[in-house]
């Protein structure tokens, strides 16, 4: 199902996944697709909007299923199981951030808050985790909507590390959206980031550091291709940053919002900040699906289930997603501005 969160129990008691929170061996053997990749997406709670739109494009838009959502606190977790999500507790692979502890100025920041460096560390550390294991490890951000099935795309390039990527350099490596093949080249690469610590980089500039200059790891890696993996940073035109009222701006290039025309497999809204704000762009740019489901549970019954036996199941479906305390509907036409 595209949102387990509106599927009550007398109707599934239970998903597959469900009360292997703690066991990470069985719940990667259980989501992983039939070429052993799993996709991990870290998640507060902060993010929840994110996720529901995430994940329901993500199974009905891009048909991709094999997901293990890894919570990095408590409250995360209560969350993410409150949803009926394929959760793993990660929180012993997070890096402890003080500012988020309940009243500290990052918790009250909340959904305007910059995902930090520390935060980002839990990635490399579960990437070496999952590839011991011996699964693909398909890290996928949360800032980010589906719109079509990538894996052919991305499965082809035939690389051990298959990423997105800042700019038309290979080692410009996006650590918000990239497969890595099970094997001893990408093991060794995420073992040798770990030299550096949270407090000096973020784990996206260790791993452009790393690709370039470590060659003790023989890893092979390359771009996808930019426009099927599409991110806001792509529209932005080279050359015109211009600093006004003390603020940083640039030029960008117009974005087709007729989801007729839409041929990229994600839309990742990289080159802004915070929650929030990521909302309001992928909804002006027309990518915000979550408000499809909105509309089809508007109707009592108007969400439905295929069951593995092929029977669908209509009935009783009136529940409706519930949106965090600062979610909006509106959009920002600053975004379709030539220069912000």
């Amino acid at each position: 199902t595209s949102a387990p969160w509106l599927i009550d129990r007398q109707t599934v008691p239970a998903f597959e996944y469900e009360g292997l929170e703690g066991n990470f061996d069985k719940i990667l053997e259980v989501q992983a697709d039939k070429d052993g990749i799993v996709l991990i997406a870290m998640f507060n709670k902060f993010w929840i909007d994110h996720l529901h739109n995430f994940y329901f494009s993500m199974v009905r838009r891009g048909t991709v299923r094999n997901i293990v959502v890894a919570t990095l606190d408590p409250e995360a977790l209560r969350v993410c199981q409150a949803n009926r999500l394929p959760c793993f507790d990660a929180s012993d692979y997070a890096e402890l951030e003080e500012d988020m502890v309940e009243g500290g100025a990052g918790y009250k920041a909340g959904h305007t808050r910059k995902v930090t460096e520390a935060m980002s560390w839990i990635k490399p550390r579960l990437a070496v985790a999952v590839i011991e294991r011996g699964f693909g490890f398909f890290m996928v951000d949360l800032d980010m909507t589906w719109n079509g099935w990538p894996m052919r795309d991305i499965v082809d390039v035939g690389t051990d590390l298959t990423h997105q990527c800042d700019a038309p350099s290979h080692y410009s490596i996006n650590s918000g959206y990239y497969l890595a093949r099970p094997n001893y080249k990408t093991w060794q690469f995420f073992r040798n980031l770990m030299v550096f610590t949270p407090e000096e980089n973020s784990d996206q500039t260790a791993m452009k550091l790393f690709s370039r200059y470590d060659h003790t790891h023989g890893m092979s890696n390359a771009c996808l291709d930019k426009w099927l993996f599409n991110m806001k940073c792509n529209y932005k035109k080279a050359g015109s940053v211009k600093v006004i009222k003390g603020k940083e701006t640039f030029e960008w290039a117009a974005f087709d919002r007729n989801r007729t025309k839409f041929f990229w497999r994600i839309l990742h809204a990289t080159c802004i900040s915070g929650a929030q704000a990521k909302i309001l762009y992928l909804r002006t740019m027309n990518a915000w699906f979550l408000d499809d489901l909105d509309a089809i549970t508007a109707t009592p019954g108007g969400y439905c289930i295929v069951h593995p036996d092929g029977t669908t199941i209509t009935r009783g479906h009136t529940a409706k997603t519930v949106h965090s305390s600062t979610y909006t509907k509106e959009t920002d036409n600053r975004f379709l501005e030539t220069r912000h």
